[in-house]
């Protein structure tokens, strides 16, 4: 019994450098993960930056158009020779309002940003008041404006295409940390197990050092059992020879015995299992 509890103990022992080993490969694998989360955290700083200074430019855009609008209203009467002109324009206006009336809803976290604005455009409104020279060049810097509205609208179609770019990558990303979790939170579960086990194994260990200290005495306790056994047997036989040819009428006895208790049954049965 001693050399199987041994060579249980050799297993034992290869099972926990075993799973030490295992342990440490989760912890590097746990590293490997935080590496990519910080990446992924730096990337995702990045996206954000890059959609604020869109932001920033759909706001100068708008300023602009809201510059425009200002502009033609304030100078309609003295600008009689252009009225053609100017209708193509309004018309090009009101299908600007239409679209920023779309986009008011993607515009509500930038309203402390356009109140700003609207300050900045009274105050050109009053620089243009006293600008009203510059009227006579209105035709140049009306087509001049055609063409960067229309550079604009290539520049807001290229953005929403790179922000729809941008949000898969997010949430490709997002897919990634979570994937990332789950297997984070597995591995801290495995962990948990290994260490159960690994403290099983060590309360095995000390019962396992136990009970190879308590052999000694079970083997000393055994030979005095048995020779108590002995002694017993030859006392039985004397006992049931002299039953069966009795020499005399004064050593007869009464025979009695009895049961032990359940209570020194069980005490009995604890002892010899230990």
């Amino acid at each position: 019994q001693i050399t199987l509890k041994t060579n249980q103990l050799n297993d034992l022992t290869e099972k926990l450098y075993e799973k030490r080993r295992e342990v440490h490969k989760f912890k590097k694998q746990l590293e490997a993960l935080h590496s990519e989360k910080i990446t992924l955290q730096r990337s995702l700083e990045n996206t954000t930056q890059e959609r604020d200074n869109f932001r920033i430019l759909q706001a100068e855009s708008a300023h602009q158009t809201q510059q425009l609008t200002t502009e033609i209203s304030a100078n309609e009467v003295k600008i009689n020779s252009l009225n053609l002109k100017i209708e193509h324009l309004n018309n090009n206006i009101k299908e600007l309002q239409s679209e920023l009336k779309n986009k008011q809803n993607l515009v509500a976290s930038l309203r402390k940003d356009l109140r700003e604005i609207k300050e900045k455009n009274e105050m050109l409104a009053k620089a243009i008041s006293n600008d009203e020279f510059r009227f006579m060049k209105m035709g140049h810097e009306l087509e001049e404006m055609r063409k960067e509205r229309n550079l604009v609208g290539l520049q807001m179609v290229r953005r929403n295409d790179e922000i729809v770019v941008i949000k898969e990558k997010l949430q490709i990303a997002q897919n990634a940390l979570d994937n990332g979790t789950t297997q984070y939170n597995q591995r801290v579960e495995d962990i948990r197990l290994l260490k159960k086990e690994i403290s099983n194994l060590y309360t095995e260990r000390e019962c396992l050092k136990h009970a190879i200290k308590s052999t000694a005495d079970m083997r000393k306790e055994i030979v005095r059992l048995q020779r108590a056994l002995n002694q017993e047997r030859i006392r039985i036989r004397a006992l049931t020879e002299d039953a069966k040819t009795p020499t005399g009428v004064h050593r007869w006895r009464i025979l009695k015995g009895e049961d032990p208790t359940k209570y020194e049954l069980l005490e009995k049965l604890q002892v010899l299992q230990k």
